[in-house]
């Protein structure tokens, strides 16, 4: 078994492939698959950094630079005119989840600010309207607009014909301001997707297994709770959202690489 520091050699060497199409200015319709691949990537290292070499320090630069990686690909969008069906559904993102688990806010709002505001022909309705009220709360202020919340819930709501009742749950819970329904909530979603995770996926590459060790939705719920409810976990930790990766209360001093890459051809 190879040790954490090869695996993070080839992690960053895997990297150079999808970073070379982004850098590309005609990368046309190979950009969004390049940018989630990249997303993949940086978060196993965050991954391996965390899980394998307790390096903290190096766990919220590269969800930082997930974070960078989504901005740029919105961005380029915005600046094209052009939307990508698939990869440019706001709930596709990691980048979002990732900066604000990194705590760099702005570029949270940035990301937020720039995200599709209606559901794409490739877009489940209701994770898009899911991943709109993570967004709403991501950027809320201490006093959260709860109209607004509601109105985002009921949308999510009128969407989902019976499917993911835990995240459902979990939402009004959330909103009637209810600890007990919401831990309970949250606690069946992270055991079902435990469930879920403990099939390894098909590939020879460790990094989507290692990807997979880390729930940034329940990250991003945790550091809500207690950011905008004041309530504490009644564990410590969870299997797939350990006390050691919960958001950062100020953002890594990381290097934005994507700044000297082309938005426009």
């Amino acid at each position: 078994m190879p040790s954490p520091e090869e695996v993070i050699d080839n992690l960053r060497e895997a990297i150079g492939e999808p970073l070379s199409v982004i850098a590309d200015p005609e990368a046309g319709g190979f950009l969004g698959a390049a940018i989630e691949e990249f997303e993949d990537l940086v978060i196993a290292l965050a991954c391996i950094h965390l899980f394998e070499r307790a390096d903290e320090e190096g766990y919220a630069p590269n969800l930082q630079l997930c974070g960078f990686a989504r901005q740029h690909f919105v961005r380029r969008m915005r600046v094209a005119m052009d939307v990508d069906d698939v990869h440019s559904g706001a709930s596709r993102a990691q980048g979002d989840l990732a900066a604000f688990i990194a705590g760099d806010d702005g570029l949270v709002r940035d990301i937020v600010s720039l995200a599709e505001t209606n559901p794409l022909p490739g877009e489940y309705e209701e994770d898009f309207h899911y991943r709109k009220i993570l967004h709403h709360l991501m950027v809320a202020p201490a006093q959260i607009d709860e109209d607004a919340l509601t109105v985002l819930i009921n949308a999510f709501e009128d969407t989902r014909h019976g499917a993911e009742e835990s995240r459902h749950a979990l939402c009004f819970a959330f909103r009637d301001a209810d600890q007990d329904g919401f831990w309970s909530a949250f606690t069946n979603l992270h055991d079902e997707l435990v469930e879920q995770r403990a099939t390894p996926p098909r590939t020879d590459d460790p990094w989507p297994e290692l990807s997979r060790r880390l729930w940034l939705e329940g990250l991003v719920w945790l550091a809500l709770a207690s950011r905008l409810r004041g309530w504490s976990s009644p564990e410590t930790d969870y299997a797939l959202c350990p006390s050691w990766g919960h958001r950062r209360t100020l953002p890594p001093a990381g290097e934005n690489i994507f700044l000297t890459l082309p938005v426009q051809r």
